[in-house]
């Protein structure tokens, strides 16, 4: 005799996104602003977001379940983890709260059609891929651009220190979205030259942003498959080559080494499973989007070699981001024999596994 189907178990499951769906209803009804200035009472919660209080009840006790939010007496208060959602949060993720619920909800909901063709979903529902979308949707390609620099400030906070260690004089970050890492490249070394190279809606967007530290970095719009001809000893691709497909991933690299100085170094930045199958609902958000997908270590030494790069470093950040540090396989070779004859490699010279 077999034991029964756990139907509570599976039941979870298949409703799994209703916790998502309270997140993004409280973000959007203001309950996490209404909070941010401190504890209040249920009648407060309800006038402030102009919602029935017996169902604003409900949304609590769910949000406190997810530990965003907790109870002290007739009070309701945000969990540090619950500031996270607000907008003035020093690390916020509120765009984020909003961005997942949109296309890329439709995008999943069209899994089968990914899943028997291979091809992006996105491309299916919306009729062009999601990069050349964006350009003609003006608020949703905001919101993506401001969620990516939500996950950049959070991620990407080692990755100055890292860089400085190699002391680069003249850098430039492709696909940088409005030019966070830029930004925190600059704070910790504001002697560096700093270029960020995007699409021109993208970089009127870096613009505005933050007119006093972008006004110290180079925009310089365009298409990271046609750089510009220029020399740099530091170049940046941070979540770019997983949206691609090898091919295109080559041809990316291709143009970077064509603006690489002979011994520069390029900074790979993305998540690095130790197995495929660790990512396997990355990978599918991935496919149904861009028909990208996440790579193993191995699997950028393949990819490298086809421009004549070898991993020099492997150092891992937050939320199982690592960064690859690499250079030409000739300058690599130079500093082996440097080595051999008692040379200062000077640092980074290592292969760590991160």
């Amino acid at each position: 005799m077999t034991d029964d189907p756990d139907y509570a178990r599976i039941s979870a499951l298949l409703t799994s996104y209703w916790k998502g769906a309270v997140i993004y209803s409280a973000f959007k009804i203001g309950l996490f602003e209404a909070l941010n200035s401190g504890k209040a009472s249920l009648d407060e919660i309800s006038d402030a977001t102009n919602c029935i209080p017996r169902l604003i009840l409900q949304v609590l006790d769910c949000l406190e379940r997810m530990r965003l939010v907790k109870s002290q007496g007739k009070n309701w208060e945000l969990t540090t983890d619950g500031m996270s959602l607000t907008r003035m949060a020093e690390y916020s993720l509120s765009s984020s709260a909003i961005m997942w619920w949109q296309e890329h909800l439709e995008t999943w909901r069209n899994l089968d059609y990914t899943l028997k063709t291979g091809k992006p979903a996105f491309e299916k529902i919306y009729g062009k891929p999601i990069f050349e979308w964006f350009e003609k949707n003006e608020e949703e390609r905001k919101l993506y651009q401001e969620s990516m620099r939500e996950y950049a400030r959070i991620d990407y906070r080692k990755v100055p220190e890292i860089i400085n260690k190699y002391k680069p004089k003249r850098l430039i970050d492709i696909g940088g979205g409005t030019g966070a890492l830029c930004e925190m490249i600059l704070e910790s070394n504001p002697n560096l030259e700093v270029h960020l190279l995007e699409k021109p809606e993208v970089i009127q967007e870096a613009k505005k942003k933050n007119r006093g530290k972008t006004l110290k970095i180079k925009l310089i719009p365009g298409d990271f498959f046609n750089l510009p001809k220029s020399e740099y000893d530091a170049v940046v691709l941070s979540r770019v080559l997983h949206d691609w497909e090898d091919i295109k991933s080559v041809q990316i690299l291709e143009e970077v080494r064509n603006i690489l100085s002979k011994r520069g170094h390029l900074f790979i930045i993305e998540r690095l499973p130790e197995t495929t199958r660790e990512m396997s609902l990355v990978n599918l958000d991935l496919a149904v989007t861009t028909g990208g997908m996440e790579r193993l270590f191995q699997e950028y030494t393949k990819l490298l070699s086809h421009v004549d790069f070898v991993i020099i470093d492997n150092i891992s950040l937050e939320n199982g981001y690592h960064v690859l540090i690499t250079e030409s396989r000739v300058c690599a070779r130079a500093r082996a024999v440097r080595r051999r004859r008692g040379g200062c490699m000077g640092w980074g010279g290592r292969l760590s596994s991160g």
